[in-house]
């Protein structure tokens, strides 16, 4: 099965909302970040309410309507349902559509995050947050004011995450993640299977940095030891400040050191500078890496060879092509109908790609209910919902796979091999699910 579409980048979807017509919103107009009062009777949690942010929009003029409209529409159909089952802990839930917040004259998508977290957490105080691929890392959330000092429970769309950073930071989980130290053991095991290090003379490690140094040297290194892989050249990166310059440079560290395979722990478009600058001086060895995010962005953006692209995932083991929202190949389970039956019932269709952004914000709405329901909460609460979601060894989510919480707020269970398929110029599924290596 063919791997494509999945996950329309919000950062290139809010490049463009930002650079076209600017948008009328309720927002003022502000050289920073707009800060909210508080609103009455919106708190996030009454006794009849429980709020969550998703991915949507209600504002007519907003530039991403014609892509997170149908979505917001499906979502208040789940929503309707959810309620007519008693909804949870006594509560009706209710949304915020935070894309509402984007105006189109924000400067940079990290100035668009800020304007969303300031809807989502300051003025409504949302319950829970659902993550979105340009909102890559627990650092990017706090300096956009999501994640400290806060009570809302935020949702990483990451395929990777370092472990401390679970620890340091009480309210975030990533449903789709692998801890970094599971997740290094399971990208060299995976690759070592697809016979990815094969007739390999040299193996380069790419380390971006930012924190990722001690998984790599302690775990991935060692991983490669054990398949009898020594001494691998390790170029460690500046945690994604990289500029143009840093990244030819880099592309003549890996060709003198005569590297002919690549492996890279990391799940942004962090990478992409460096492996444009690999493409442009013809150096373009087979490269390995875990990618949930942006898994075809090698291909398609940085024009990376596909045939030497593999790539381990999380949340790939079925076509993510889509045409007006149907996705081919998606697992049918109930959790997977339910949400995507919902669009029919709005009679809309969804844009191409937010097929992703719509699972997502189904999975969102079924942890809430479920943790809180799990950890027999009667009144919502950070704590009740964690202590919730520690009791879901098995939770459907509505991409057709099992995520397991019991192990920690990384969620992922089971893993994917795929790989560049030059004819399509997309990824190919080549075997799974596997059970991640924790161990």
């Amino acid at each position: 099965m063919r791997m494509r579409g999945m996950w329309p980048a919000l950062g290139l979807a809010l490049v463009t909302a930002l650079s076209g017509c600017q948008a009328t919103t309720h927002l003022a107009a502000s050289a920073g970040p707009a800060v909210y009062p508080d609103k009455a009777g919106s708190p996030g949690i009454t006794d009849a309410t429980l709020t969550i942010a998703v991915a949507g929009v209600t504002n007519q003029d907003s530039t991403l309507r014609a892509s997170y409209g149908p979505v917001f529409a499906a979502l208040q159909k789940v929503v309707e349902q959810v309620n007519a089952e008693g909804g949870v802990t006594g509560r009706k839930l209710t949304m915020v559509p935070m894309f509402d917040a984007v105006k189109g004259d924000e400067k940079s998508v990290a100035d668009a995050t800020r304007v969303i977290c300031d809807l989502a957490v300051r003025r409504e105080r949302s319950f829970l947050m659902q993550g979105q691929p340009s909102f890559g890392s627990v650092k990017e959330l706090e300096q956009a004011g999501c994640v400290a000092g806060t009570r809302t429970v935020n949702v990483l769309r990451t395929g990777l995450i370092k472990a401390d950073e679970l620890t340091k930071s009480p309210d975030v989980v990533a449903p789709y993640a692998l801890d970094d130290v599971t997740a290094a053991r399971t990208l060299v095991r995976r690759l070592a299977a697809e016979k990815f290090f094969d007739g390999a003379t040299k193996v380069g490690v790419l380390n971006p940095g930012g924190g990722y140094a001690a998984t790599i040297n302690d775990v991935l290194v060692k991983e490669l030891a054990v398949l009898g892989i020594k001494d691998p050249f390790v170029l460690i990166g500046k945690g994604g400040a990289e500029t143009q310059a840093d990244a030819s440079s880099n592309v003549l560290k890996l060709k003198m050191a005569k590297v002919d395979r690549i492996v890279y722990l990391n799940d942004s478009q962090g990478g992409l500078l460096l492996q444009r600058a690999m493409v442009g001086q013809k150096f373009t060895p087979p490269l390995g890496t875990l990618n949930n995010v942006y898994p075809e962005d090698l291909i398609t953006y940085a024009k990376y060879p596909a045939h030497n692209v593999y790539v381990v995932s999380t949340l790939a083991g079925f076509s993510t092509s889509d045409n007006n929202g149907e996705l081919l190949g998606l697992p049918k389970t109930q959790a997977s109908s339910r949400c995507l039956g919902a669009i029919n019932k709005t009679g809309q269709k969804l844009a191409p790609g937010t097929s992703f952004p719509l699972l997502a914000a189904c999975d969102v709405l079924g942890l809430t209910v479920e943790a809180l329901r799990a950890g027999g909460a009667k009144e919502p609460s950070t704590a009740a919902f964690f202590t919730g979601l520690s009791k879901l060894p098995k939770f459907d989510s509505a991409f057709g796979i099992p995520l397991d919480f019991s192990h920690g707020r990384a969620g992922a269970s089971q893993v994917w091999s795929l790989k560049g398929d030059d004819s399509c110029s997309c990824l190919k599924t080549t075997g799974g699910p596997y059970p991640v290596a924790r161990g």
